[in-house]
């Protein structure tokens, strides 16, 4: 047996095994439109939808959805006229994507792992949201790269519910071919993803609700046997009407409503079944010259800050000398007499919160009632004041950028904490070092949310916090994992798992890779908390 440069392994056999394969989805079909069946599984392999019209790869010879979706146009031309073809596979099906990129008549998506930088197989951008098809098929391909592992059940039917469904529904669909990877399945050790049977059959239901049932269901990808036959088993009973499988969850993930929000917005301007909020700063050309006068939110947030936090509090800002910290003015604040008063000092490092647009089917006036700014990093500072405790409260979000326009989000979120940890350092030598070695001998406690706990972990390699700080508190959200460096000495290192309390989404993509094993303990000590946790013990 040899293997080629694209994937594919190959013997003597292999050519036949392959026409074999594209024949049977080809007879599958076609028993389907003559009205033999309504509907059925071919069980075949190999798979095709990585095959483009001018290359096999990644296992496959033909593809074999593509050939059945061309025999079906040329065959039945008056009797299905649109295809719909989903492709639940693991992987983005950049062959069928490509064969049918400008045809308006097939309909081709796709939920597929693509991580954040297109490096998951097939690695290509090809399968990101922002790719649509060209010319006539403009439109007619819809990507949703989940930019990590570990997505269930709940995902999926969230993509199914607010973008699947509906852009099927308005396509109209004359028939609908399944391709029906199982590498998303719950054990698959290439996917890692968590779609269980009852997440297939959901899926499946759905779907055989578009035109009277005539749905081809094509074997792809799949690399758990046991998975790929429980999986199989489970939409065979829906499409021969026995029973439909439960999900196992019900709630998606922050990381799936935020993938499928992106791909809502993107297709809206193809779908009208796709609704999105009525205005959005991407809309606006700033640059142009011809936009209307505007305020940048970083100003709206220092004012703010100064009018309801600074005075509730009686806090007063930290004056910054350095031409490079000017952006933080008004961002930066401490408790009056910081240096003499208090026992303990919290210094607070965080995001300013979430600005967020929760839109509601009703009207105008309400959609824009529900835009918020979410400022959770406000509780921290009441819970700090209300106790007592000297506070020293730095917010790092000072401005917004919904797409650094050159740099990559990876590259421009690793220079704002750079730079963020720089006026940190400068906020503590000369307020929190200052206050700790004043008079008496203060507690000092450090805490981050968001962004701001990779800003703490950054400062604490450069200043000397082990003899200082008493206790490390961050909320991570769904950022990176804070760490402190790996030539860190093993004192610090025990010293932060000691001193650490790390809160951390259940489903953290760290989390989630570790599965059933502990948290790596240089992210300091984890504890998973659900949507709706609420905690009740002290800082």
């Amino acid at each position: 047996m040899l293997e080629s440069a694209s994937s594919l392994y190959v013997n003597e056999h292999s050519a036949y095994a392959a026409r074999l394969s594209c024949g049977g989805a080809i007879e599958l079909c076609d028993a389907i439109a003559s009205d033999r069946i309504r509907n059925g599984f071919a069980i075949i392999r190999p798979p095709g939808h990585h095959a483009e019209p001018h290359k096999s790869m990644g296992f496959c010879f033909y593809n074999n959805v593509a050939v059945a979706t061309r025999y079906l146009q040329r065959k039945y031309p008056q009797k299905i006229r649109k295809i719909l073809i989903l492709d639940w596979d693991v992987h983005h099906g950049n062959g069928t994507q490509r064969a049918f990129e400008s045809d308006k008549e097939v309909l081709y998506i796709s939920l597929h792992r693509y991580d954040e930088d297109g490096s998951f197989y097939p690695g290509s951008t090809y399968g990101n949201y922002d790719s649509v098809g060209t010319g006539p098929g403009l439109g007619r391909s819809v990507n949703v790269p989940w930019p990590t592992h570990g997505m269930g059940d709940a995902d999926y039917m969230y993509a199914f519910h607010h973008l699947v469904m509906p852009i099927a529904h308005e396509f109209a669909p004359d028939f609908v071919i399944i391709s029906a990877g199982f590498d998303a399945a719950e054990g698959d050790p290439i996917g890692l993803n968590r779609v269980t049977p009852g997440g297939y059959a959901q899926m499946t239901h759905a779907l055989t609700s578009l035109c009277e049932g005539k749905v081809a269901v094509i074997l792809e990808g799949g690399y758990n046997p046991d998975a790929v036959a429980d999986s199989a088993l489970a939409v065979t009973n829906v499409i021969l009407s026995r029973e439909t499988a439960e999900p196992r969850d019900t709630v998606a993930s922050t990381i799936a409503a935020a993938t499928v929000q992106q791909v809502c917005r993107f297709q809206s301007k193809f779908w009208r079944s796709i609704k999105v909020p009525v205005l959005d700063a991407n809309d606006v050309d700033f640059d142009s010259g011809s936009a209307p006068p505007s305020v940048q939110i970083g100003a709206l947030l220092a004012a703010y800050r100064n009018e309801e936090i600074a005075r509730k509090h009686g806090l007063f800002e930290v004056p910054l000398n350095e031409t490079s910290h000017k952006r933080y003015g008004g961002h930066i604040f401490c408790s009056p007499d910081i240096l003499s008063n208090y026992s303990t000092i919290v210094f607070f490092v965080h995001d300013m919160g979430n600005l967020r647009w929760d839109r509601r089917p009703l009207h105008d006036k309400l959609e824009k009632e529900a835009l918020r700014l979410v400022d959770s990093s406000s509780l921290i500072i009441d819970y700090a004041a209300n106790r007592g405790y000297g506070i020293v409260d730095m917010n790092i979000l000072s401005e917004f950028n919904a797409t650094p326009p050159v740099k990559s989000s990876a590259l421009y979120e690793l220079d704002r904490v750079d730079q963020a940890s720089e006026v940190a350092a400068f906020i503590w030598d000369n307020v929190v070092a200052l206050a700790r070695t004043s008079k008496e001998s203060k507690r000092v406690v450090m805490i981050g949310l968001g962004t701001g706990c990779n800003v703490l972990t950054s400062l604490m390699k450069e200043r000397d916090w082990v003899t200082t700080v008493e206790a490390v508190v961050n909320i991570v959200g769904y950022g990176d994992m804070p760490s402190l460096p790996v030539n860190t000495d093993l004192t610090a290192k025990k010293r932060y798992y000691k001193t650490s309390q790390v809160f951390a989404p259940v489903d953290h993509p760290h989390l989630l890779e570790r599965g059933d094993a502990a948290p790596l303990k240089r992210f300091g000590r984890i504890t998973p908390v659900s949507k709706y946790f609420r905690s009740t013990e002290p800082c």
